[in-house]
């Protein structure tokens, strides 16, 4: 463990045992992915929770103390600072990229802010609401483009509602495979992603390429977006298929995943859909599919999912 690492979980430990001798919500600065794995393992005196404004946002903040999760999110002075131009017509295309670089240009820290969104030119900017009240008295312009900036309760709904499906092909799930297939690139190259230390479960970095997600965990994938996996299982009456019903939906020759697009962010989930007859091909071993039966080329009889 380096040094680094240890003084970040020492500072948790503090504002963990600050929390509970004032009796009140501490929190932290916004966290990295790598910053949130360091927490997971970090000796803490109270409970704590991840909040960043929004389900799926990147960079939380640790709130430590007793209370719920409602309750210490509403104690903490949170709020979103819409930045958008005075004149539509005329404003230059803002990205994520030009709406942070201005933020930095007026000297605010990095760890102060949370996620950046963009929606119809705007930008939407996570924070304390001290940061917030600097930005509006400072902030004016975003590249060539004269902005307004006023603090709002959230983003509009358009940023982070559910987007259209796409279906993409594993031939397993694990977690690698689904990374490949995700973001269109081969196994091997899904793999180095884990090697550099670059894949996250929840907050949490992980090397375990065969690791195979649970229900509404967020893959993150640095520099390249997150996904929630979303498993349904939707298992016909009198069907046998137990394990095999619980992550994938049969199809001809190739178990079958379906995805959601939204800009970075990628929904991942599974749905099942026993077809009358089709087969499956697990490794060497194919299988007969039907409603009521699943009938093994083999003899042996193999553990799902492979």
């Amino acid at each position: 463990m380096d040094n680094d690492e240890n003084k970040l979980k020492k500072r948790f430990a503090e504002l963990s045992l600050r929390a509970v001798e004032q009796r009140r919500t501490v929190s932290s600065d916004f966290l990295t992915l790598d910053e949130q794995s360091t927490l997971a393992s970090a000796q803490l005196f109270s409970r704590v929770y991840l909040y960043g404004g929004y389900p799926l946002a990147e960079r939380r903040a640790a709130l430590f103390g007793e209370k719920s999760e409602e309750e210490k999110a509403a104690e903490c002075d949170f709020v979103w600072v819409k930045i958008s131009p005075v004149a539509k017509k005329f404003a230059d295309e803002l990205t994520h990229r030009d709406f942070l670089g201005t933020l930095m240009g007026l000297g605010i820290k990095r760890e102060t802010i949370g996620d950046i969104l963009t929606d119809d030119n705007c930008g939407y900017v996570f924070c304390e609401k001290k940061v917030a009240r600097f930005v509006l008295d400072n902030l004016d312009r975003v590249k060539h483009t004269t902005v307004r900036c006023e603090m709002t309760l959230s983003p509009p709904d358009s940023v982070g509602a559910l987007p259209e499906e796409r279906t993409v092909t594993v031939p397993s799930l694990r977690l690698d495979a689904m990374v490949a297939a995700v973001y269109k690139i081969s196994r091997s190259e899904s793999q180095q992603l884990f090697m550099q230390k670059l894949i996250f479960v929840n907050g949490k970095m992980t090397v375990n390429s065969s690791y195979i997600p649970k229900e509404d965990e967020i893959i993150s994938v640095r520099h390249k977006g997150r996904f929630v996996f979303c498993a349904k299982s939707e298992r016909q009456k009198n069907s046998v298929l137990k394990s095999p019903s619980e992550f994938f939906e049969i199809r001809t020759k190739n178990r079958t995943v379906k995805t959601c697009f939204l800009q970075s962010d990628i929904f991942l989930y599974c749905n099942y859909e026993f077809r009358s007859i089709c087969s499956c091909k697990l490794g060497i071993r194919t299988f007969c599919v039907s409603k009521n039966t699943v009938s093994p080329s083999f003899k042996e009889q193999p553990s799902f999912p492979v």
